[in-house]
């Protein structure tokens, strides 16, 4: 992904939140739970973005959508409803995306417990500018 527009969503089930979980992770790039604050964060190249969410359970299914909308905004759409957006350094980029880990910051520290589904990238589009229904079916297209 590069420094325009994109969309990252999937679906997500934890099965336990008692430490951090790894939601994915684009090159050095983790998108991760962070349990001592019951939040969601990007740790990158430039520094943290962090999101407030709703307060999640386990066994749960909720769909996520990171929408870089503008050169320096990222807005976490949960379930639907935009939770928060995060300025990020206009200059950030994903480079190749040439390694991408579901489920895991990339080491075996923080794994997520549960399951993901519908992992979706998608390049040069901000797919949702505005509070959506999440899809209720498999992702499609």
């Amino acid at each position: 992904l590069n420094k325009g527009l994109w969309t990252v969503e999937g679906w997500v089930n934890f099965s336990d939140l008692s430490a951090n979980r790894g939601l994915f992770t684009i090159q050095s790039n983790s998108f991760y739970y962070d349990s001592s604050n019951s939040d969601i964060r990007w740790y990158y190249t430039y520094g943290t973005a962090t999101w407030s969410i709703p307060t999640i359970s386990t066994g749960t299914w909720y769909h996520f959508a990171f929408v870089k909308h503008t050169s320096s905004n990222v807005t976490l759409y949960w379930d639907g409803t935009s939770v928060s957006t995060a300025s990020v350094n206009s200059n950030f980029m994903f480079f190749d995306a040439s390694t991408i880990y579901l489920g895991s910051n990339g080491t075996s520290s923080n794994p997520m417990h549960g399951y993901m589904e519908d992992f979706r990238i998608t390049e040069g589009l901000a797919k949702y500018t505005s509070n959506f229904t999440p899809p209720t079916g498999s992702l499609e297209g």
